[in-house]
């Protein structure tokens, strides 16, 4: 095919539409471009410019593809931890190495490795140990190397090794009052780990149910070991305010609250 015009095409965009960004931006944009189209195979580059290719008149014109003929499921593992890959591999396999391995370079065959970070990445998306063995078993043109079989199976099975649980503590005064609740029957069920002797965990949703149960099994618990401070329990002073202060300060306005108090015995506070 004929060699394809830059500055033509730019010009036209420049001129010709409502293209935004000048004339040497436009140029950049669509060099970047012909550049991507090259890397998948739909031009050429030669010493004249860019070249249409059979496969992207192809793609330009809504045909079949030669390559849409040729699909194939299978890519090759190396001892030393690369994937190799051709341009025929499956679309669906290939999202799927992606997501196993790091890509290593990019050319008409690909070149993936098998890393730690690739196959707990697959992990964290929920794909499990068998999943991600029998992925490289299945779709391995050779056997799957030893070593990287090994490797495989460990990095899968590492994962979740260390993880995170959301837990709350039960505190006891007493090992004997913990054994007790312990073995209350709607409480038993929802008790996590038995910490110690003194500390039970729950989970964080539990609470109020098990507190309502506590409290029938004539238990009277803190949530969360804390309980509001009382200014008249604990000796600090205490100020009594009058019936008059906390109705001026609570009042409602245009409401009358004679039907609730009398307005008599509002005036005179000493006979309440």
């Amino acid at each position: 095919g004929s060699c394809f015009d830059i500055g033509k095409f730019v010009f036209f965009l420049h001129n010709g539409t409502m293209s935004q960004g000048g004339f040497p931006r436009l140029d950049s944009r669509v060099l970047n471009i012909l550049k991507i189209f090259s890397q998948l195979g739909f031009f050429i580059y030669t010493d004249e410019g860019f070249v249409l290719s059979m496969t992207g008149e192809k793609f330009f014109h809504n045909e079949s593809l030669p390559i849409d003929n040729n699909i194939s499921g299978n890519f090759t593992i190396q001892p030393n931890f690369e994937v190799i890959v051709g341009p025929e591999l499956d679309p669906k396999v290939r999202f799927k190495l992606e997501l196993l391995t790091s890509r290593k370079n990019r050319d008409m065959v690909l070149t993936y490795l098998v890393t730690q970070k690739g196959i707990g990445r697959a992990r964290e998306r929920g794909i499990s140990t068998d999943e991600v063995i029998n992925f490289f078993r299945e779709h391995s043109r050779n056997p799957v190397p030893q070593n990287v079989s090994f490797s495989i199976e460990t990095w899968a099975k590492a994962y979740g090794s260390i993880y995170f649980e959301e837990k709350v503590l039960m505190r006891f005064r007493d090992a004997n009052t913990c054994s007790s609740v312990a073995h209350i029957p709607e409480i038993a069920h929802c008790i996590k780990e038995h910490i110690s002797d003194t500390i039970l965990a729950v989970a964080p949703k539990n609470i109020q149910m098990i507190t309502s149960y506590l409290k029938k099994a004539g238990y009277q618990p803190e949530i969360y070991g804390v309980s509001p401070k009382d200014n008249a329990a604990s000796g600090s002073e205490f100020y009594p305010n009058t019936l008059n202060e906390i109705l001026e300060k609570n009042k409602i306005p245009e409401v009358d609250i004679d039907f609730m108090i009398p307005r008599n015995l509002l005036n005179n506070e000493d006979s309440i």
